[in-house]
């Protein structure tokens, strides 16, 4: 790893980005005000602006220095730093956009300029994550064009270089509407059968090319490229989220290491996960109905 990637990993924490800032103003005024000062006395002007050149061009650089070296954070605490922002502000911001919504055709303008257009509609998103953990479970709640309601719950699973994607389902639901019982000792093979089915058009197109693998991986190039798409289990987890019993389709994929410092991969990575839930939502809108 380079020393540019290295320092790309360092976390600067938002109450020393706010120091430093009250600092420079600090400093811009007093400097002001001795260089005013050096200009309006005649006899002790100079000695006056040395002291604020001194203090300008040495004094403040070298304290900046120590209190960025104390106070900025590197490591793995850098790394659970940028996982807990993505989770709590980056993925929420771009899911919110899952609902479809036409703004309207409005004539073409050269000059780019837009008439008025209707408010986008945006999800409702409710999250639960623990400071330091790398996973959140949400619940993205909106309403499908049809006029019915529905609740996509999912959980991500940021592990640096590899995401997991927990997509919840309400085993309850399942069982009213495919008539499958729980009682039936192949109830969780069914029901993965059965949900698969119903989400066959979008799984086929967010899995991983296996064909292209195989090449990569036949050329050893498995470690230095990115796999494009999900590889999803073949089978359902049973996990229990707020007290609530669920079973989860899993889909994992590799990411780049610097994905969460690099904005353009970062936001490829978002907004093709939101496409898939979109699309996993339209496709059978009639699981997440609440």
């Amino acid at each position: 790893m380079d020393i540019w990637t290295q320092i790309q990993f360092l976390t600067v924490p938002k109450w020393l980005r706010n120091l430093v800032v009250i600092l420079t103003v600090l400093l811009v005024g007093i400097c002001a005000y001795m260089f005013y000062y050096a200009l309006s006395n005649s006899d002790d002007g100079l000695n006056w602006m040395e002291a604020g050149a001194y203090l300008t061009g040495i004094v403040f650089p070298v304290t900046l220095i120590i209190i960025f070296v104390a106070g900025v954070q590197t490591g793995v605490e850098s790394i659970q730093k940028k996982i807990d922002v993505f989770l709590t502000q980056t993925m929420p911001d771009i899911l919110k956009h899952i609902p479809e919504q036409q703004a309207g055709f409005i004539e073409y303008d050269p000059d780019g300029a837009l008439e008025s257009l209707p408010a986008q509609q945006e999800a409702k998103i409710l999250i639960s994550h623990v400071e330091s953990h790398c996973y959140a479970d949400y619940q993205i709640i909106f309403k499908h064009p049809d006029g019915s309601i529905l609740n996509l719950p999912i959980r991500p699973e940021i592990n640096v270089k590899r995401v997991n994607l927990c997509i919840y389902i309400d085993p309850d639901r399942v069982v009213e509407l495919a008539g499958l019982k729980k009682s039936d000792p192949d109830f969780v093979q069914n029901m993965t059968h059965w949900l698969y089915k119903k989400f066959e058009g979008t799984i086929f197109g967010a899995q991983v090319d296996m064909v292209s693998r195989k090449k990569n991986i036949e050329k050893n190039e498995s470690q230095t490229k990115v796999e494009e798409g999900y590889k999803f289990n073949s089978t359902l987890l049973k996990r229990i989220v707020d007290g609530k019993e669920y079973y989860a389709i899993v889909a994992s994929t590799r990411i780049s290491e610097d994905m969460l410092w690099h904005s353009a991969e970062t936001l490829y990575f978002t907004q093709d996960l939101m496409f898939m839930l979109r699309a996993i939502a339209y496709e059978a809108p009639e699981v997440f109905q609440v």
